[in-house]
């Protein structure tokens, strides 16, 4: 927990415990403190929760609930959206945050590669590399909600702009009514490994003409 929400906390408490100046008060005041954590489990991420929303500007939305103990964001850019709802375990950060009810209006393979990307950042965060890399330091386990949440903000705001490498032109049409979900059209959208994005037709151009995208792109 972050250092200003204990003295906080601590500060609270000292008020509780003057209402029983005068007669027995230890067991008031741990109930009072054992309350509020169960009243306030994201207390355990609230410095998260901080960073996060200076990652957010005025357009995005991000609402607490304490009852479900999860942090729903709605994240645009121009007129395309992301939405996700982050539950945030018991035993956090020791165990990852669970990534829920994605949904967006980019295409389907960008939803999805949305969810499933940032569950795996999460999962990294608490689970050791299979491999690990040789002299690399004990592994220990580390929040995981910023670093999910970040990806998705990340890149909900950057593809709506960003360009196709090859056409030099904005990749995503402004409306997404208009975006192409047909992974075979020439203007659907492609991300390559590297996270630039291609229209599909430029792709199969390059490709027939044998230059490597990577020189295209770089």
């Amino acid at each position: 927990m972050s250092r200003k929400l204990l003295d906080g906390l601590e500060k609270v408490s000292e008020n509780e415990a003057k209402k029983y100046s005068g007669s027995p008060h230890v067991l008031h005041i741990l109930k009072f403190i054992e309350r509020f954590f169960c009243e306030n489990p994201l207390s355990c991420c609230a410095e998260e929760i901080s960073k996060v929303k200076e990652l957010l500007d005025d357009h995005d939305k991000v609402k607490l609930s304490q009852k479900t103990s999860s942090v729903n964001v709605h994240i645009t850019k121009n007129k395309y959206y992301v939405k996700a709802k982050v539950v945030v375990p018991n035993d956090y950060p020791k165990e990852r945050v669970a990534i829920e009810n994605v949904d967006s209006n980019f295409p389907r393979v960008f939803k999805v590669w949305f969810a499933e990307q940032a569950k795996e950042i999460a999962r990294r965060c608490v689970e050791p590399p299979l491999k690990p890399k040789l002299n690399a330091p004990p592994f220990e386990p580390r929040p995981s909600l910023k670093p999910s949440v970040a990806f998705i903000v990340d890149h909900a705001k950057r593809y709506p702009e960003e360009i196709c490498q090859i056409c030099k032109q904005v990749a995503f049409p402004e409306d997404p009514a208009k975006a192409v979900h047909n992974e075979h059209a020439a203007a659907h959208v492609e991300r390559v490994y590297c996270s630039h994005i291609y229209h599909h037709g430029n792709i199969i151009l390059i490709l027939h003409m044998h230059i490597p995208i990577a020189k295209v792109t770089f």
